[in-house]
């Protein structure tokens, strides 16, 4: 039944579009309302636009389409770190990297004395708001774990923790996925929510929480990756102590985990789309807006209700590159929430969802009557290696960790353009900044790619001389030559999860140049080919990894 209703909104957004088109903007001279959707864990070429070198990814994603086909496209848009908190923190602080001030996951949270790109837009008169999994509180886990220091008025789950030190006026914010269930009780938002949820199992007499249920589902399903030697919980659980031993209590379980327990009006992505909503409903109608949707998906565990998988069944899901083990996947419906064996087929099943829920949020701009006032973006914090060179998660510098769709529709924004030129997405802070006509803060490295988007400007603008991106040990630049894009590497040590066909390093260090237009899955380093190119790339990364890689002796 909620395909139906996509088409049914999908139709409405048509509609609306086309009056956009006309030009019936009300507001035209005013700063524009602005809503992300932010999803996690999304990466590039998965987003229903893409074929790649294995195949057709058969993904349905009529709003992505739609909002693709209304606005701007970017094919090589490049994360300033590919892990959840770093490269949040890097969005919301407007800076790259090093200088955004939290370097892991669970390092530390946002620091609240480094002004953010909300702050700013809030200065302007803006009515911020966020919701989901912004992870600016990762650490803490939104100040659980310490006791809300510095905030007497917080309580559990109400997450309030920094809230407006972030720069929010509004916000209903919360953990994701693993961060959910990896206490014994609730302890934020979505988790306290789900307590006071009752479902009831496939025999029809048995009463749970819908808590219960989710833990086991989620539980469950992240150790069966883990023992199957898919996942590793230091990337995903922060090397919670205990981890394997809870494990093997949860696989003991019996299991409340089925097709009537963990059902689409439980799942958190779709209470994130419904709180997306109710902010919309509440905020006051006489300032422009900043909403940005935190979406817990498609993070793993790849985990999804029966609905979700059966509508992707029967499809190919086409093999990882550089992995001999996994060919296609063909997945059969199964009336039941999936397994762990299929993760494209779920993958594709939450990114299908997730084109749902932005029409849902989308639709309520409608109904507001500020779409035409309003700019909407789709972009991420990461992407998934789902496979590729026999790895998965991120944290690494590979295109499929690295790079994210980015698609932007709107008030002053062009249809219908597609730019292959890379962009970096902490740029969204200081185009957000630009469009809200405010100045970024000293400090805040963004770039406005406002001219871009305008269509005043094409591939050979200097928008930015280059895109760098980097974590743990490892720094990237990503710099257009000769009418290509090239990224250069370089490891303090090994570059994990690397390509079969890349050489390992010497002296200590390791250094790759890619030609990104000819080789998207990192399989050919031409830095032997091209050292003059290296060479000239080589002084934009940071000042010690650009010694250290310059001291690497070649044969």
């Amino acid at each position: 039944r909620h395909f139906d209703k996509m088409a049914l909104t999908l139709g409405m957004l048509m509609t609306i579009v086309a009056a956009a088109t006309a030009g019936k903007n009300r507001n035209k001279d005013g700063p524009p309302n602005i809503l992300l959707l932010f999803p996690d864990q999304w990466r590039y070429d998965w987003d229903g636009l893409h074929t790649i070198n294995t195949g057709d990814i058969p993904l349905h994603t009529p709003t992505i389409k739609m909002i693709a086909g209304n606005g701007t496209r970017f094919t090589q848009a490049y994360v300033p770190a590919p892990v959840c908190a770093p490269s949040r923190s890097c969005l919301a602080a407007a800076r790259e990297y090093d200088q955004a001030g939290v370097p892991s996951n669970f390092a530390n949270d946002y620091p609240i004395n480094q002004t953010t790109f909300y702050d700013v837009l809030q200065n302007k008169g803006y009515h911020t708001m966020t919701t989901g999994k912004d992870d600016l509180t990762k650490a803490t886990q939104l100040g659980s774990t310490k006791g809300y220091p510095g905030c007497p008025e917080c309580k559990l789950g109400d997450g309030l923790y920094h809230l407006h030190e972030l720069g929010f006026t509004d916000g209903l914010r919360y953990s994701g996925k693993m961060d959910v269930v990896d206490t014994p009780q609730p302890h934020e938002m979505y988790g306290l929510w789900l307590n006071n949820q009752t479902v009831t199992e496939e025999d029809g007499k048995t009463n749970i929480s819908a808590w219960e249920a989710h833990r086991q589902c989620m539980g469950k399903n992240l150790c069966m990756q883990y023992f199957a030697g898919q996942y590793d919980p230091v990337d995903y659980v922060g090397g919670k102590p205990g981890f394997v031993n809870d494990c093997h209590q949860l696989m003991k379980l019996g299991s409340a985990c089925d097709k009537t327990t963990y059902t689409n009006a439980v799942y958190e992505d779709d209470y994130t789309a419904a709180n997306a909503v109710t902010l919309l409903q509440r905020r006051p109608m006489e300032k422009p807006f900043f909403l940005q949707v935190n979406f817990p998906g498609p993070h793993p565990p790849f985990l999804v209700t029966a609905n979700m998988y059966d509508s992707v069944a029967g499809r190919v899901w086409p093999g990882p590159t550089d992995n001999s083990k996994i060919g296609n996947t063909t997945c059969n419906a199964t009336h039941e929430p999936s397994s762990s064996n299929s993760a494209r087929c779920n993958y594709g099943a939450e990114i299908e969802n997730l084109d749902r829920l932005f029409s849902i949020v989308v639709d309520e701009v409608v109904k507001e009557g500020v779409f035409h006032q309003t700019v909407i973006c789709l972009s991420s914090d990461h992407g998934e290696m789902l496979g590729d060179h026999g790895d998965s998660g991120k944290t690494m510098p590979w295109q499929g960790s690295s790079s994210v769709p980015l698609i932007c529709m709107g008030p002053g924004i062009k249809a219908g353009q597609v730019f292959h030129q890379p962009i970096a997405t902490l740029d969204l802070a200081g185009t957000f900044m630009a469009m809200a006509g405010a100045t970024p803060v000293a400090g805040m490295t963004t770039t406005s790619f406002m001219p871009l988007l305008a269509g005043k400007s094409d591939d050979k603008t200097d928008y930015k001389p280059f895109v760098a991106s980097g974590l743990d040990n490892w720094r990237m630049v990503v710099q257009r030559h000769n009418g290509s894009s090239y990224k250069l590497i370089c490891c303090h040590g090994k570059c994990g999860g690397k390509p079969q066909s890349i050489p390992a390093g010497t002296d200590g260090w390791t250094e790759i140049l890619i030609n990104i237009d000819n080789d998207l899955f990192d399989m050919h380093d031409l830095k032997n080919e091209q050292p003059q190119l290296v060479s000239a790339m080589r002084p934009l990364l940071p000042p010690s990894y650009s010694a250290g890689c310059g001291n690497i002796s070649y044969v």
